[in-house]
């Protein structure tokens, strides 16, 4: 520690100023601050004085001082100013504290400016930059982030241009999620909802290809749910225990996949017995209004939001849950206010048909034959790993109308190694007139759906339909990257925060027939077949590129593919459920590297 009292001149903006401050009080060395000056801002100074010019400076602190913390960097006509009356080695910038500060008293310093960026957003910009300067690159991003969000217009702004110029593929993103978890667990603690809800939403619904296709995984969509609960809760004085019972957004997942089931139960129009599901869901979990009618406007495409959140508040009225049912009509007419030409929730006949349930262990050696009709059984095949799911799925399975004379089975592979190879033991065990390959989280709630794509698929030439597809499918073989034009779908996709319907259009052209068309490719949510081509489980060896690889497969054979679009009509949702993680993607990439070098000269 110096004997020499250290004389310091403050200039600059009242969040860099008090920011240096916290970084003074920490040092050991002796200092005599002989002014602040800071600068006006629109709701008066915050701290320090306003300053006029380089006179009043020189005449306040006269030249007897040390040090003068410059903390307006983005002045530079000002700076080289300072430098030349009072030479540049006297001039500093704020973050030149550190020079006086030991290691830990610099974590210190850094630990308290955290605190004060994430209550102030409007401190993040400044954080954000030291950090980035101290080899804190992925934190300083993250900072720069929060900056964006929530700052001040100027520090918003420049925010956005560090941004713009940092080099994301150097940072880790590893690093990146678990501290922006980390952030967010601390302002939920803090009880910052507010801040913490608005930070999320900047983040998934801005256009930053770098955040959403690297750090944006599903925890972040389960925690803006559970904020905008809690700041429902809060606004409409209910008793605040959202964030007490689910401080884990894993546990949140699984409960929320519970209402989800409940609530589509009601849209799709199943019977009284099945729709109470929602009653028993809430007495288990003691939730609020507040909490279900959050959960339904996630649930459910918002053009029968209302008309589900009503049919929800006459169950409880029924039941005597009059506190909640006046909870959820009160959502219910915010919602048509916000929302308005609403539609009325599906309606069913409900008759529960005949399904046969096979187990297929992947474990197992040979394929038994499974099925006795082989002339009219139609066998929906999945690949399943959830239970809770499967069994939803039978319920709708049990609502098909087939075809007369015909039956429907549901074989599920448990423990496949890769789609490829669970679909392949499928196809050899199973000897149905037509197999229908579809994913674990896809419903099929539209009680005429599979009879009609039966029947498309019996009456035509194509070998295999889908609902969703490319008639092009580009050099990078990501059929999702396809110029808009040649895509089509045919179903709700539900991706945790809202269900978008994806139907395309094609009713302006006449010559288009309504219900098939050519495609180039198909998706692997449904995957209706009648011809018995194998699948390349030599080829691909994981759970990527397996549905674009039967397409060419097909395609090799002479066959036609299509999809189906059930008269323009979704009859289909399927569940968006992917981890974006380093492991995923290194797998996709090398289904991709496998699939090019296979069918290079074909597409």
């Amino acid at each position: 520690m110096s004997e020499k009292v250290t004389k310091i001149v403050i200039l600059g903006t009242s969040r860099q100023a008090q920011l240096l401050y916290f970084g003074l009080e920490l040092s050991e060395e002796p200092f005599d601050i002989l002014g602040v000056y800071g600068v006006k801002e629109k709701s008066g100074v915050a701290f320090g004085l306003p300053v006029n010019g380089l006179e009043e400076i020189t005449g306040l602190a006269g030249a007897e001082f040390d040090i003068l913390f410059y903390c307006m960097e983005t002045n530079a006509a000002l700076q080289d100013m300072l430098g030349k009356a009072f030479g540049a080695c006297r001039i500093k910038s704020w973050d030149g504290i550190r020079e006086f500060l030991t290691a830990d008293q610099k974590e210190q310093w850094l630990n308290k400016l955290r605190t004060v960026s994430e209550e102030d957003p409007g401190y993040a910009f400044f954080l954000g930059e030291i950090l980035g300067k101290t080899g804190y690159r992925e934190e300083g991003y993250l900072y720069l982030l929060l900056a964006a969000a929530l700052g001040k217009d100027q520090e918003r702004t420049a925010a956005v241009q560090k941004m713009d110029d940092a080099d994301t593929d150097s940072l880790n993103r590893n690093i990146l999620q678990e501290l922006l978890e980390a952030m967010i667990r601390r302002l939920i603690a803090a009880e910052h909802y507010d801040s913490a809800f608005a930070f999320l939403g900047y983040l998934m619904f801005q256009p930053n290809k770098f955040l959403f296709a690297k750090i944006l995984d599903r925890w972040v969509r389960y925690y803006y749910i559970l904020l905008e609960i809690a700041i429902c809760e809060r606004n409409r004085g209910s008793v605040h225990t959202v964030m007490k019972e689910w401080t884990d957004w894993r546990e949140f997942e699984m409960t929320l996949r519970k209402f989800k089931f409940a609530f589509r139960r009601i849209w799709f129009g199943f019977g009284s017995e099945e729709q109470k599901l929602l009653l028993g869901l809430t007495e288990r979990y003691q939730v609020s209004a507040d909490f279900l009618a959050v959960l339904c406007k996630g649930a459910v495409h918002e053009e029968y939001t209302a008309a589900v959140m009503k049919r929800s508040a006459a169950l409880f009225q029924d039941a005597g849950r009059t506190e909640m049912a006046s909870g959820l009509f009160h959502y219910a007419a915010l919602f048509e206010r916000m929302h308005p030409g609403g539609k009325p929730c599906m309606s069913g006949e409900n008759q529960c048909h005949a399904l046969m349930v096979v187990d297929i262990d992947a474990g197992r050696d040979g394929s038994d034959c499974h099925g006795e009709d082989k002339d009219h059984e139609i066998a929906c095949i999945m690949c399943a790993n959830d239970e809770d799911y499967v069994k939803e799925i039978i319920l709708y399975l049990k609502r098909q109308k087939m075809p007369e004379g015909y039956h429907l089975g549901l074989y599920i592979v448990r423990g496949a190694k890769s789609m490829t190879a669970g679909y392949e033991l499928a196809r050899k065990s199973i000897s149905a007139e037509m197999k229908i390959y579809m994913h674990q989280d896809t419903f099929i709630f539209d009680e005429e759906y599979l009879k009609n794509l039966i029947e498309a698929l019996r009456s035509d030439d194509y070998a295999m339909i889908g609902l969703a597809g490319t008639k092009k499918l580009p050099e990078s073989a990501v059929w999702g990257e396809s110029d808009p034009d040649d895509m089509r779908f045919c179903l709700y996709q539900d991706f945790t925060l809202q269900v978008l319907e994806a139907v395309t259009d094609t009713s302006a052209d006449a010559s288009i027939d309504v219900n098939l068309q050519e495609m180039e490719c198909i998706d692997g949510v449904l995957m209706a077949t009648r011809e018995n081509v194998s699948w390349r489980e030599e080829l691909l060896k994981g759970f990527h590129f397996y549905d674009i690889s039967q397409c060419m497969e097909y395609r090799r054979r002479g066959y036609r593919v299509g999809i189906f679009e059930n008269g323009g009509r979704a009859g289909v949702l399927h569940e968006v459920n992917v981890s974006k993680n380093e492991a995923y993607e290194r797998l996709y990439e090398e289904a991709r590297r496998r699939f090019l070098q296979e069918y290079h000269g074909e597409i």
